[in-house]
Order: C-alpha cells, then structure tokens, then sequence
C-alpha cells in the first residue's frame, strides 16, 4: 500500500557450519533511518539447515542423484514511524509495526560443478503488531471533554498462512558466490545477494 513496486533492504547475513550437515544462519539489518518523515527500519532473523539424506543413510547417501535438506527459521521488522497529531503538545507520539515470519521447507537440489540449482517447498505463517504508543487527547462528550491517553492502540493479528514455493540456484567461484531466489507465497519475492566464505 505504500506505493512501491520495489523495495530494497541491504542486510547482513552469516552462515555457519556446526556440523557436517548442519548449517546454522542469521541474519540482519541494522537499524536504518528512512527520513525524518518516513521513520527507521531494522531486520534479525535466524534458522538451520540440515542435510537429511547423510543423517538417514549415512554413506549410501553418496548413491541418490539429488541433495535433500530442511530448513527452518523465522524473521522480525520492525518498523517505527513518528508522527504528530497534538501539533507539537506532544513529542513522543510514533506509530511502532512488528511484522513476524516463520517457515519450514524441503529443499531438493542438485550440484553441477560450480552451480547448483534448488526447488523447494515448504509453509510459512507470519503475524503483525501495530501500536499507536504515546500521550494522545481525546474529545468526547457534550459540552467536549479531553481525556488524556497514552497509549491508546494496541493491534495484532495473523496474516498470511500457507505452503510456499521457491526456485533458485547457487553460483560458486572460489571463496565467492552468488545466489538468487523467487519464492511465490500469497505475494511474489525475489531475493539475491552474494557472499564470501570458506567451506562448502
């Protein structure tokens, strides 16, 4: 509803082997001020990656064409957005949004070389939070009367639920790669990004 077709969000994200099949990734955007007039953003998410073949069939894992993992993990931004409805009495009035994420999904994919394609599906559910937080007046009754309230509204609910599927691919050159993603769930994304690391 806020007019963009785009919206782009540099972030941070690290992924970390603590096992041989295990992977374990976070992920964040620092708190970013949009403008006076727009309000300030920030991002954390976090989650794993567990190859499922090696931990079910050991060795013969070796003899499956395609690489089958699960992944799990869970996103929060937030989003805070002063606003002014007391023509300055007050200074603390913002609206402040929570927008939660979790996902599971199933991901097949296949190594060739240096590139590595994936499908995936899985489902995710999310919820969101809106508050109006900071000292408001009031007029009600006849002859009016204020009534000071501070913190007046306090929302939350559960959005979007359901299965969600993704396609995308891996590229890898030495101790660098390039990855992207489409993902269609209720509303279409796509993410893309590179990285440096050691490892597999």
């Amino acid at each position: 509803g806020l007019g963009f077709n785009i919206v782009p969000t540099p972030q941070i994200q690290a992924t970390v082997g603590v096992h041989k099949n295990v992977d374990v990734m976070v992920r964040y955007v620092p708190s970013i001020k949009i403008s006076d007039d727009e309000g300030k953003v920030d991002m954390f998410g976090a989650g794993a990656k567990v190859e499922a073949l090696p931990l079910i069939m050991g060795d013969a894992s070796d003899k499956v064409p395609v690489d089958v993992a699960a992944s799990f993990g869970f996103s929060k931004v937030n989003f805070t957005l002063p606003i002014d409805v007391s023509q300055g009495k007050y200074q603390n009035q913002r609206i402040e949004s929570t927008f939660n994420g979790y996902h599971f999904e199933a991901i097949v994919s296949k190594k060739l070389a240096f590139f590595t394609p994936f499908v995936s599906l899985g489902y995710q559910t999310s919820d969101s939070k809106l508050d109006a937080l900071g000292t408001y007046e009031f007029y009600n009754g006849n002859p009016p009367a204020i009534t000071v309230s501070n913190d007046p509204i306090k929302l939350k609910q559960a959005d979007f639920s359901g299965l969600r599927t993704s396609v995308g691919f891996q590229l890898k050159l030495a101790f660098f790669k390039l990855y992207g993603s489409y993902t269609s769930f209720g509303y279409n994304t796509i993410n893309a990004g590179i990285s440096f690391g050691t490892g597999n």
